[in-house]
């Protein structure tokens, strides 16, 4: 009989609900590997509360299972919840306190999961979760490698210290310069002096757009050449490292990486929770098959 940890489960920001981050979802996977690897059980039971945020996020975790350990399609892992009545389970949804306007579900969490696992962007066998926490926390720099090799997902730094989770640009250069990060890209208002990390050896780029807005076509473009000709790391931010920054990343999963729009907004709520809000989850839709062809070609 196992049962999630309190300090393990899902935290939302607003009115969001989403899936258990990645830290979370390989920890308990390993846990389930690890109980019938002993070979003295011959039934797992995975206890939740009895809420319908709870029951989804156990129902991730065995459609994770089924995925990511055994190789099921989503498909095929959705069949033992067929069952399951649409009121005893919920969709994931966006970190704000509006009404939900777009959901992605368990299977395009499931997808999302294999396709990272297909790209080389997950390896469920040597995954630091002690680091993800680490580096997880406000108290440690509130961030995340979202594509492995390419992108670090992080909170904007500020100007100057003004509690225990506000960081300066000098915080980051020990552990940018550790994660071979050369260039930090900033979307939101300047609220420190660029030149900082320039003079630590790292690129720096402005690509302002309006805080929970879609970014213009030409910010986009910019975005991904610039992606494409880095060599090295790229840590992008806005003022939560959220909305702006999920969104573009996505551009990048969908390009180059076969994401589907659904795919790319799970995966990256799942390492990052509360990325890509509001309008930003309808415009990569839109965008899914441009960039699809963009990719092609």
């Amino acid at each position: 009989h196992m049962c999630v940890p309190a300090r393990l489960r899902y935290f939302p920001f607003c009115a969001d609900f989403g899936p258990f981050n990645l830290g979370t979802t390989i920890t308990m996977l390993r846990s389930f590997e690890d109980k019938l690897r002993s070979g003295t059980q011959e039934r797992i039971t995975l206890f939740v509360e009895d809420t319908i945020t709870d029951v989804t996020n156990g129902m991730y975790l065995i459609g994770s299972f089924l995925c990511v350990s055994m190789g099921l399609s989503p498909s095929e892992a959705w069949i033992p919840f067929a069952q399951v009545s649409p009121w005893d389970h919920c969709p994931f949804r966006d970190a704000t306190w509006a009404p939900s306007t777009f959901n992605i579900t368990l299977r395009d969490c499931w997808a999302g999961l294999q396709r990272a696992m297909e790209q080389g962007l997950l390896d469920p066998s040597s995954l630091d979760v002690n680091e993800y926490f680490y580096y997880e926390s406000p108290w440690n720099g509130d961030m995340h490698e979202v594509v492995k090799g390419k992108f670090i997902a992080f909170r904007g730094p500020k100007g100057s210290k003004m509690n225990d989770t506000s960081f300066i640009p000098s915080d980051f250069e020990l552990v940018f310069h550790a994660k071979n990060v050369t260039r930090v890209i900033r979307l939101n208002e300047n609220e420190y002096r660029k030149e900082e990390f320039e003079e630590m050896g790292i690129k720096h780029t402005d690509l302002f757009f309006v805080d929970c807005s879609t970014p213009s076509d030409a910010i986009v473009d910019k975005f991904l050449k610039i992606a494409e000709k880095e060599k090295g790391v790229m840590a992008v931010h806005c003022f939560a490292g959220l909305g702006r920054t999920g969104t573009l990343i996505a551009t990048y999963l969908m390009k180059h990486r076969s994401f589907t729009a659904r795919e790319a907004i799970a995966w990256l709520r799942i390492c990052r929770p509360g990325s890509v809000i509001g309008p930003q989850q309808q415009f990569l839709e839109l965008m899914e098959e441009k960039l699809k062809r963009l990719g092609e070609d």
